[in-house]
Order: structure tokens, then C-alpha cells, then sequence
């Protein structure tokens, strides 16, 4: 018959060392966890603005918030993924997962670019307008958009009523063809 052979005996000095360790890579763990909680409630509003709709701002940071909570209701099955591959790796090879993992996805929230889509509103005058013409429209468009009250109106729909040269529009104006015939041509978008 085989014979069992014994574990090697525990002494106080080495079961205390090994319940440190435990403790402390455990208290590690849940560190990064809470600094990772921490830094997504710090940037969650930036992060809203980026990745999501930016005409409403409380709805920006809700759906920001929504997909955190999205991990939470993911955490049981990641525990039966994560359970099953520490049971045949061990803990360690777990940690180290579990670690990579979060890593990856505050990084990728780094490195994933944002987009922007913006819509405006502006007043042209008719190529060959005369001068004097398009610069008193200007200065009395920029007047009512100053108002408190036009104010208050665009911040109420989620706008931001700006004032702005007819040489700064123009150029605004520009940047906006130039950015979307960049992604125009980016995609291969064609006209149907």
C-alpha cells in the first residue's frame, strides 16, 4: 500500500509570515480596486462629455455612471471565469489576471478616441454683400446674443450661444468642412 506522506509541519513563525502576505495582497487588491472606483467618479463627467452625448450634461454623466454599473451586474460572471481559472492556475495567476484586466480597461478608456459632433446655427449674408452691411448685422447679432434672457433660453436647451466675427465664422465655418470631409473620406462615405 502506498503510504501518505505528511505535510510539512506549520510553525508559528511561518503561518504568521504567510497570513501577512495573504493580508497584504489582499489589502493590495482592494486598493487598486477602490483607486479604480475612486479615479472613474473623479473623471466620470469627463468621461460623459467624451464618449457620449454632450446636449445634456446630466445625461452624459448618467450614461457615464451606467456603464460602471454595467461592470457591477458583470462581476458574477466574471467570478465564475476568474473562480474556475484560479482553481487551475492558483490564486496568484488569478490576482495577476484580475489586475491585467482592470489595467486593460482604464486603459483603454485612454487610449479610445472620443468624437464630437456639434450642431450650430449661424447667419450668412449673400457673396458680395457690402461691408459696412455684414459688419452692422454682426454687431447686432453679437448684442442679442449677450442678452441675459437669449442666454438663459440656449442654456436651458443645452446651448452655448457664442459671438464671433464674420472672419472667426468663417474660419469655424472651414473647420468644420475640413473635419468632416476628414472623416468622410476616412470611411468611405458616398452619397446615396
Amino acid at each position: 500500500s502506498a503510504e501518505m506522506s505528511l505535510p510539512e509541519p506549520v510553525t508559528a513563525q511561518t503561518d504568521r509570515l504567510s497570513r501577512i502576505k495573504a493580508v497584504l495582497r489582499v489589502a493590495t487588491g482592494n486598493f487598486l480596486e477602490m483607486y479604480d472606483f475612486t479615479v472613474f467618479g473623479y473623471y466620470a463627467a469627463a468621461i460623459g462629455r467624451t464618449f457620449f452625448p454632450k446636449s445634456s450634461e446630466f445625461a452624459s454623466l448618467m450614461l457615464s455612471f451606467a456603464t460602471f454599473g454595467v461592470g457591477f451586474l458583470i462581476r458574477p460572471l466574471g467570478a465564475l471565469v476568474l473562480g474556475a481559472y484560479m482553481d487551475r492556475r492558483g490564486r496568484r495567476a488569478g490576482l495577476i489576471l484580475t489586475f491585467g484586466l482592470m489595467s486593460l480597461g482604464t486603459l483603454s478608456i485612454a487610449c479610445v478616441p472620443g468624437y464630437e459632433a456639434t450642431i450650430w446655427i449661424g447667419v450668412m449674408a449673400p457673396a458680395g454683400t457690402p461691408q459696412p452691411i455684414v459688419t452692422l448685422l454682426n454687431t447686432e447679432i453679437n448684442k442679442i446674443l449677450a442678452r441675459a434672457d437669449v442666454v438663459e433660453a440656449w442654456t436651458k436647451q443645452g446651448a452655448t450661444a457664442m459671438s464671433m466675427t464674420p472672419e472667426q465664422f468663417g474660419d469655424y465655418v472651414q473647420s468644420e468642412i475640413d473635419k468632416w470631409a476628414r472623416v468622410i473620406n476616412a470611411n468611405g462615405i458616398k452619397p446615396e
